[in-house]
């Protein structure tokens, strides 16, 4: 049973894979432009490139604290 389970799993990622990559062909950067606006697309190149998104509260925290070293105001 988890032989078959196991099969189908692979068979499935490889469908998308394929899938994914027919895309890639045919809309071209569009498809990356958009993964960029989505919510995980967001986390995953704010996690690559080091940027950490602090909520109200920790930031006031950071900066009662005085471990601020820069302050990017961002609105």
């Amino acid at each position: 049973m988890r032989l078959i389970m196991l099969f189908i799993g692979i068979l499935i990622v490889k469908i998308f894979i394929e899938t994914f990559q027919e895309a890639k062909k045919e809309f071209g950067p569009e498809i990356k432009d958009w993964f960029k606006h989505t919510k995980i697309g967001m986390w995953y190149f704010n996690k690559k490139n080091g940027v950490i998104i602090l909520s109200e509260n920790e930031y006031n925290k950071i900066l009662e604290s005085g471990k601020v070293k820069m302050m990017i105001d961002v609105e």
